[in-house]
């Protein structure tokens, strides 16, 4: 499907964005590849629905795979690809992230010790 019908990816996309944000996590490249290839096309389609569903399942995964992919998203020239607006919409919880990331490394034991 491509940007022509946006109209069904439109009407599909509550039961097919967290199939393909599952997809991400998938061992084989090359399907980790089609989810994120689709994904794109839905985000030209419905932007605040994948932003949406990025926010709270990809962020929001327990998958560490997940979570990098959808970093791998917002990478300058995938986003500047698609004119994407994820980026200043993400970026808070990138920056949450890092902290809360900081945090836990701040309270492990240091290897001198």
């Amino acid at each position: 499907m491509g940007i022509q019908d946006a109209g069904k990816l439109r009407a599909v996309a509550p039961s097919m964005l967290p199939l393909l944000v599952d997809r991400l996590n998938d061992v084989k490249d090359r399907y980790r590849e089609l989810a994120m290839n689709s994904l794109v096309e839905y985000w030209k389609a419905c932007p605040s629905e994948v932003e949406k569903t990025i926010k709270d399942l990809g962020f929001g995964s327990k998958s560490w795979r997940i979570r990098e992919q959808v970093l791998k998203q917002l990478d300058p020239p995938v986003a500047a690809s698609v004119n994407c607006r994820c980026l200043r919409y993400c970026l808070h919880f990138v920056a949450l992230t890092v902290m809360v990331v900081n945090e836990v490394v701040g309270q492990c034991p240091s290897i001198t010790e």
